[in-house]
């Protein structure tokens, strides 16, 4: 039940696409992934026990590690899935695509 409240919660929130290598990220730099943009997609941080979709330019990444993800959480959506030593973030597209896997992921975390 208490799930459920919770799921409820993410899909009314409104809240990509990997590099092998670590990537230094100012405020001014764009999150980048495999040369593509992410800073521009939605992100949930798996590290947070309450997560929700935002938009990536919130999570400030700073020397992060960064890699795509096919089929991410059992859906058909890849990810971008950037990490540093606080923060575990999968970032997509779009919202739509993010509330998607955010409630895959609520589902299989015990």
């Amino acid at each position: 039940m208490k799930r459920m409240a919770y799921l409820g919660s993410v899909l009314g929130a409104l809240v990509l696409s990997g590099c092998g290598e670590a990537k230094q990220n100012a405020a001014s730099q764009p999150i980048t992934c495999e040369d593509k943009v992410v800073q521009k997609g939605f992100g949930f941080n798996e590290n947070v026990e309450a997560s929700t979709c935002e938009m990536m330019k919130v999570f400030d990444m700073q020397d992060y590690q960064c890699s795509v993800q096919q089929n991410v959480f059992g859906t058909s959506q890849s990810a971008a899935h950037l990490t540093t030593d606080s923060k575990s973030v999968y970032a997509f597209s779009t919202p739509e695509q993010c509330i998607d896997a955010l409630k895959k992921w609520i589902e299989i975390v015990p």
